[in-house]
């Protein structure tokens, strides 16, 4: 759901890591690990960022010279499922990638699927070519039913060109507007570490008497807006 405030801090980790004259080329949402509950249990967790095993410096730290274009005839590095169209086509990576592969990511969590998800090829080639044809069939459409500020964002980092500094600040401008305007308090609560109905505070798959039946799934995002919605009216 929109009610945790993850997107700004992402954003900041993202350009932290350019900072350091790195991009981080495998942008998804396994590489961000947050805690389970903030220490103070108000919205000051922290998101760290993960895996630099295929991160490369962009440009040199003593100059700052960024490095040349370049692309390849085959894809880049990375995961496919989120992957900067860029990447699928060859061209080495820089700072606008990371940042698309961010807008992949939020969209895939608003969704909760990308319309390539389940494309697989023969080869792994196959596949990353499948998906790129789809980002290409899709983009327009991408982030139709989404807040606008989803839209801006998208837009923005796929307009980027392949040296340019991306407007860091002004990409973390775009969310608190949206919190406000659909009257979202940012609470620090994932929705991830909210119990589904019937959980309460036992572990997964024990009951009071043993082992529970097996339940229905039921969306952890709605059980959240669920006890948003109950703190709100105590």
């Amino acid at each position: 759901s929109l009610r945790t405030d993850i997107i700004r801090p992402q954003i900041t980790r993202i350009e932290y890591i350019h900072s350091r004259d790195f991009v981080h080329r495998d942008i998804k949402p396994a590489n961000f690990v947050v805690p389970k509950t903030s220490q103070s249990g108000h919205a000051d967790y922290v998101v760290n960022v993960i895996d630099f095993g295929l991160a490369k410096k962009y440009r040199d730290p003593r100059s700052g010279a960024h490095i040349p274009y370049h692309q390849d005839d085959h894809h880049g590095v990375g995961t496919c499922l989120f992957a900067a169209i860029s990447t699928h086509i060859g061209i080495e990576a820089s700072r606008r990638d990371d940042l698309e592969a961010l807008a992949y990511m939020l969209i895939y969590f608003l969704r909760g699927t990308l319309p390539w998800r389940k494309i697989k090829g023969a080869t792994v080639s196959d596949t990353w070519d499948a998906i790129r044809d789809k980002k290409l069939e899709t983009e327009a459409v991408l982030t139709v039913g989404l807040p606008p500020e989803f839209d801006v964002f998208y837009k923005y980092v796929r307009a980027l060109e392949f040296d340019d500094l991306p407007d860091y600040e002004g990409l973390r401008a775009l969310f608190p507007g949206l919190a406000e305007r659909q009257d979202i308090e940012y609470d620090g609560v994932f929705d991830w570490c909210v119990p589904r109905p019937g959980e309460g505070g036992r572990s997964s798959g024990e009951g009071p008497d043993g082992p529970a039946r097996k339940r229905k799934r039921v969306c952890r995002s709605c059980s959240a807006c669920q006890a948003a919605a109950e703190r709100a009216a105590a």
